[in-house]
This record gives structure tokens, C-alpha cells and sequence, in this order.
């Protein structure tokens, strides 16, 4: 079982989440076609995006993506509310042989990593998008430099993919009350000392023990609690709905046109691999439904 665990340090402002990748990510991987590279890259954005969404308590759904010339050139990971996952990564076959990469994320070849929460309800909250700079020292260094832009919060995380096995540590300094602003320099050096202790952790640590061991080899020093986790499972959201408007964008000339070409208009989902096929006869009755509604 995949989870996620939350844990807090006591009478400090600093929260941390651990998430354990193994069957979902698998699940993800199944319907791509990537080198290791690949597979570990797109493994850390589903760690990463797991712990981003949940960090935020925002009902709606949380998803990382970022293009570029490289070997990949297109990585999206995204989590939904309900702690669903999917994700996809493109081979590009137009890059050009290079030398060994240092890390995965130079598999891009890309500037940006743009972050996007797409809200359950509208009315509550508009849709954002946020773009940061992707840093030659990984998902996890740019991730961080997001958090401190955009959120203002301190923000550090270790993630790790290899075999199969996907996982990510998340800590995060919380803004201080005035009542305890005193106290700021104890917890600048309680938060340094907590992310040097972070980075230690090995990935077998990190992907194979029990997350409540994790967290207490770690931080044995410090008082600590640990929640009940949250199962996070794969999950894709493709839908007959969806795969209509797809159609609707490319036009009815075109869509027919490709039936009389073809037989049939088949829209692929990205992340599942599922097929949804149409016929002219279907063709005829979306955009029917369309004009209806138009008018």
C-alpha cells in the first residue's frame, strides 16, 4: 500500500510529510515507454506532486509540469484531492545524443517548472499557475525555490526513485506568531539542523522502512508525532466528456474528415493509454449537442 504520512516537531513551527511510492508509481510507468532515467524522473514529480497537494489543503487537483529540448520533453505529475496520482513523460526523439546526465532533471533540458492547482469549485477559488525556475540541482531544489517565492514559507524536500521504488521527505518552516517571535533564532537553528539531518537519509531508508522509522532515525532528537497516513493510489481522470471536447476543439471538418480517412476517430488518453472511439454518427450528435448549447 502507498502512503503518505504527516508528522510535526514539538514547540517548534516546523511540519514535515514523508510519502512511500511503490504500486501506484508502477501503475503510471505501465503506460509509459521511458528509459530508467525516464521512469526515475517521472517517479520523483509523482513524489513530489503527492506531497505539494497535500502541503496545500486544497480541494481540486495539483499538477507539476515542464517542457523542454532534452531526452524528455514533456513531464506532467499530478495529484487530485482524494489523493489520486497520474502522470506521463515524452520521449524526445529529436534530442540530440549527449554525454552522461549528472541527475534526472537534465533529461529536459528545460528552464521552467510550472505548478498549477486547478480548484474543485470556481466559486471558492480561481485556478493559478505558478512558474519557477527549474535548477540544474533538481526537482527538489526548484520546488523549494517555489515554496519561498510564491508561498513565502521555507520549504526543503529529498526525493528519491530507483527500481520501482518512489519516495519524498518534506519539511517546512511555518510563519511564527508575534507571541513567539522571540524565539526566532532557536528556530532558524531547529529548522538548519532538521535539513542537514533530512539529507542523510539513504534511498533504500527512504523507499524501504516503515515511514514512522524513517522519521524516527532521522529526527530521534527531536520531539516528534506522526499521523495516520493516507493511502494514495493511481488514478486517472479521463472521461468520454473529456475526450468529446478534444474532439470539438480540432472542428467538425476536420474531425469528419479524419472518419472518412480512417473509419473511426480515436482519442487517446496520455496518461491511461484508454481509447474512446467515435464514428460519424457520434461526430454528428457532439456537435449537435454543442450548437444546442450555444445557442
Amino acid at each position: 500500500m502507498d502512503l503518505l504520512h504527516r508528522f510535526i516537531f514539538s514547540n517548534t513551527p516546523i511540519r514535515g510529510r514523508i510519502v512511500q511510492l511503490s504500486r501506484s508509481y508502477v501503475e503510471a510507468l505501465q503506460h509509459q515507454e521511458l528509459t530508467v532515467e525516464g521512469s526515475n524522473l517521472l517517479g520523483e514529480a509523482l513524489a513530489a506532486v503527492s506531497l505539494v497537494a497535500d502541503s496545500l489543503k486544497f480541494d481540486g487537483s495539483v499538477t507539476l509540469q515542464a517542457q523542454g529540448q532534452g531526452k524528455i520533453s514533456k513531464l506532467v505529475a499530478e495529484c487530485h484531492g482524494s489523493h489520486l496520482i497520474r502522470g506521463l513523460a515524452t520521449n524526445n526523439e529529436k534530442a540530440e545524443p549527449s554525454g552522461e546526465e549528472s541527475d534526472n532533471i537534465s533529461l529536459i533540458s528545460g528552464n521552467q517548472i510550472a505548478i498549477s492547482l486547478l480548484p474543485k469549485d470556481s466559486k471558492q477559488m480561481q485556478p493559478y499557475q505558478g512558474i519557477v525556475e527549474l535548477k540544474k540541482e533538481g526537482l527538489a531544489e526548484s520546488l523549494s525555490a517555489y515554496f519561498k517565492s510564491s508561498e513565502q514559507l521555507l520549504t526543503s524536500f529529498v526525493l528519491t526513485c530507483l527500481d520501482g521504488k518512489s519516495a519524498g521527505l518534506f519539511l517546512q518552516k511555518l510563519p511564527t506568531s508575534e507571541e513567539t517571535s522571540s524565539l526566532n533564532d532557536d528556530f532558524d537553528e531547529t529548522w538548519n539542523t532538521l535539513n542537514i539531518l533530512a539529507r542523510t537519509v539513504t534511498h533504500d531508508e527512504l523507499t524501504s522502512l516503515p515511514a514512522a522509522e524513517v522519521v524516527r532515525r532521522l529526527f530521534h532528537e527531536h520531539q516528534h508525532k506522526i499521523f495516520e497516513p493516507k493511502e494514495i493510489k493511481f488514478g486517472c481522470r479521463c472521461s468520454s466528456e473529456k475526450s468529446q471536447d478534444a474532439i470539438i476543439l480540432i472542428g467538425y471538418k476536420e474531425a469528419i474528415q479524419i472518419i472518412e480517412e480512417e473509419g473511426t476517430l480515436s482519442v487517446d488518453c496520455s496518461f491511461c493509454n484508454k481509447r474512446y472511439e467515435y464514428n460519424h454518427e457520434h461526430i454528428e450528435t457532439i456537435f449537435a449537442r454543442k450548437a444546442k448549447i450555444s445557442h
